[in-house]
């Protein structure tokens, strides 16, 4: 026994070994939406390439913000190229949107829409549809099962027959969040739901929010002040979306990496294009 305890953790040193892994590359990295009634969103990255050499956190600001690349948006009638401007409220604190008339553009159910951004030699392309949004039937808190001084919050909706629906939730807690963030886990395929569906609504994630909620993100205190989007898209968001909840749940299970990465919907880099048929609800916890 002791002999395979050994041996198991030789393996695991020698796959810590990093002689066998070939030189990355930096990569455009892509984060973009398009809500129904709303103007576009875009931020734009590279990644940090791999290396065997040490790298220093507070070198890689150069991968942050690319204020030199173009970036168009397009309905398949009127293509614009969108301006770049800074807002606190993301990480990094810099997108590109409408804010001037020649860049105006703006989302409609049912309507696909094109992104394309280069920069430095780079071109990432991508594409994706606005489906009609479904609204939610209630929103409520109730008490944790485990911990009487908490709460968890459940949506209710109906989703329709006749289509093949996706859906994902995005939340905002006042005084902890800056913008919406995806919920933990809250990617939602039709294809196992009931109807009406009961949900479970979690904790989002946020580079700038300090509260951690990776012990229980689906516990909420009393008097947190919690604004809900909750967003139908289609396919290709949707499996990003779900694939990148699943190498963030193996992430933090330190024996069972993941070795993997999400299904990226864009073309030429990585990242995620997604149309969203958003509905916005509030709650307070009480």
């Amino acid at each position: 026994m002791k002999k395979l305890a050994l041996i198991g953790l030789l393996v695991s040193l020698a796959a810590c070994t990093p002689s066998w892994q070939p030189e990355g590359e930096e990569r455009l990295c892509i984060e973009g939406w398009i809500d129904d009634g709303a103007h576009p969103v875009v931020i734009v990255t590279t990644s940090v390439p791999t290396s065997t050499e040490y790298q220093k956190i507070d070198d890689q600001g150069s991968h942050l913000v690319k204020m030199q690349c173009k970036v168009w948006v397009s309905d398949g009638d009127n293509t614009v190229m969108l301006d770049g401007v800074k807002d606190d409220r993301y990480y990094p604190p810099f997108i590109w949107t409408s804010k001037t008339a020649s860049s105006m553009i703006s989302g409609v159910a049912g309507k696909t829409y094109s992104l394309k951004v280069e920069y430095d030699g780079h071109t990432v392309t991508g594409s994706t549809t606005i489906p009609a949004g479904v609204p939610l039937d209630s929103l409520w808190c109730e008490p944790y099962p485990d911990d009487e001084s908490k709460y968890c919050i459940k949506a209710r909706f109906t989703d329709p027959e006749a289509t093949e629906d996706y859906y994902g939730l995005f939340v905002k807690v006042a005084g902890q969040d800056s913008t919406f963030v995806p919920a933990y886990m809250g990617s939602i395929s039709d294809r196992n739901l009931s109807r009406p569906a009961t949900i479970d609504v979690m904790k989002g994630m946020s580079v700038n929010n300090e509260h951690s909620w990776a012990f229980n993100p689906a516990a909420f205190e009393k008097g947190d002040k919690l604004s809900l989007r909750f967003c139908t898209m289609d396919r290709g968001s949707y499996d990003f979306w779900y694939s990148y909840f699943k190498v963030v749940s193996l992430s933090v299970v330190p024996m069972f990496p993941a070795t993997y990465n999400p299904e990226y919907n864009v073309s030429g880099g990585i990242g995620c294009w997604c149309g969203y048929g958003a509905k916005e609800y509030s709650i307070t916890v009480k």
